[in-house]
């Protein structure tokens, strides 16, 4: 009797100490009994700049082929699954990462996932890095542009992107940075829009200035960079410079430059036909008028023109308004057309020195951006005078006009070299005027 009751107990102690094996395959859900890591702490320099490694560790339990086993970092809005080298997750591993900043103001979080064919999350673990507290003052340790000055006429139409660069020390965690314009009296956000609020501690990026024109100083652009902190928005620290502004901005939209006074010297006003209706129907008289600053396509350097009235100069400097070059007209008794335009590999430029008597038309000129090889290109008549340089820099386009037989203007589009070696040949017609 007391064998019977040995050996039932026995059975039933080998049937209790079987149901893990039961259950393991298949009769429990997955299980995640460890995930760890061997960092605890971080700075947020270290973070930011990816320079600690961290070992995780995991243990899951109870893992079949239907589920998948997930190691994640949390990154800018959502979780990420990390690429470890291998296709599918073991349920027992370890692994060595790089520890990153979350581009948020979160310190750095790893997820262990167990997941069914459909996604759905069966268990979960979250480890969280905390940042180690920095004792030292927070310190904004560089503040910069490029390029150095600022075209005028750009920033008059708002279309000015500057890039600027910074770096900051001892930044807190919750803390941020914020680009600002200080313009009078106002402070104005000059940050375009991005996908995420963070702002790393050292960089660069695109700033959106805008005219200072009505404030005490319009001739600079003052930039402010400011680290506050996101909770009580107090400042922690600030930087400035200042970028100057060059050249002579545009006039508002609809607006005629008002021409500078010329002793006697005026161009009549030509009414315009339907054929050019993208004219207004009265021109304004055309006068000595300075040009706008026009900055070369790489933007290293500026191209204005000066009419002073029987000293006209077309001036071609560095974007921060250094090493000026002085190009005289080569017709002095006339102006030089105040839209020169620049080659496509910003070496050379094209510009007109208008006749005055006869008045209307012109000659076109090219010209190195360091005033050397001066070259004559083509006559042109007419009052509207426009020129252009073709993709590949080897071609100039521009507009001319001949007498009609009712004392009008007929106006064609012609192609010459930019060389200055070639006759230039019509392209196309384009609009009639009479006087």
């Amino acid at each position: 009797m007391r064998r019977s009751i040995l050996i039932g107990a026995l059975v039933i102690a080998l049937g209790l100490g079987a149901l893990p094996v039961a259950h393991a395959q298949g009769n429990f859900p997955p299980t995640i009994f460890l995930f760890t890591s061997d960092v605890t702490e971080i700075t947020l320099a270290d973070a930011e700049a990816g320079t600690v490694t961290a070992t995780l560790r995991w243990h899951v339990a109870h893992v079949t082929d239907a589920h998948r086993v997930l190691l994640q970092a949390y990154h800018g809005n959502g979780w990420q699954t990390l690429e470890i080298g291998t296709d599918e997750l073991p349920p027992l591993g370890v692994t060595q990462i790089q520890v990153m900043h979350p581009q948020t103001f979160s310190p750095p979080m790893y997820r262990l996932a167990v997941v069914d064919g459909d996604g759905t999350v069966l268990d979960e673990r979250v480890i969280v890095i905390p940042y180690t507290e920095v004792n030292e003052p927070p310190e904004i340790v560089g503040f910069t542009a490029t390029p150095a000055s600022i075209d005028a006429a750009t920033l008059a139409g708002d279309n000015v992107r500057m890039q600027v660069s910074w770096e900051v020390k001892n930044r807190p965690p919750l803390s941020n940075l914020v680009f600002e314009q200080i313009v009078g009296e106002r402070v104005v956000n000059v940050e375009l829009p991005r996908p995420l609020l963070w702002v790393p501690s050292a960089g660069s990026g695109v700033v959106a200035p805008i005219s200072p024109e009505g404030s005490s100083d319009s001739g600079t652009v003052r930039l402010r960079l400011t680290l506050l902190d996101v909770i009580s928005a107090d400042v922690l620290a600030q930087a400035e410079f200042d970028v100057a502004v060059i050249g002579t901005p545009l006039p508002p939209a609809g607006v005629a430059p008002t021409p500078t006074p010329a002793p006697e010297q005026r161009f009549g006003a030509l009414r315009v036909m339907s054929a050019c209706s993208l004219f207004p129907p009265d021109l304004p008289e055309r006068g000595w008028v300075d040009g706008f600053g026009i900055p070369s396509p790489d933007s290293q350097h500026l191209a204005y023109v000066v009419n002073t009235y029987g000293d006209a100069r077309l001036i071609t400097a560095l974007a921060d308004g250094s090493q000026q070059v002085t190009i005289h007209a080569p017709i002095p008794e006339g102006p030089i057309w105040t839209r020169p335009r620049w080659s496509p590999d910003g070496q050379r430029l094209v510009f007109s020195n208008i006749t005055i008597d006869p008045p209307g038309g012109g000659t076109i000129y090219v010209v190195n951006v360091d005033g050397s090889d001066l070259r004559r290109i083509a006559r042109y008549q007419g009052y509207y005078d426009d020129v252009e340089w073709s993709a590949d820099g080897a071609q100039l386009y521009f507009t001319s006009g001949g007498a009609t037989e009712d004392g009008g203007v007929q106006y064609r589009i012609y192609a010459v070299s930019a060389d200055g070696l070639g006759t230039p040949e019509p392209l196309a017609e384009g609009c009639a005027v009479l006087p």
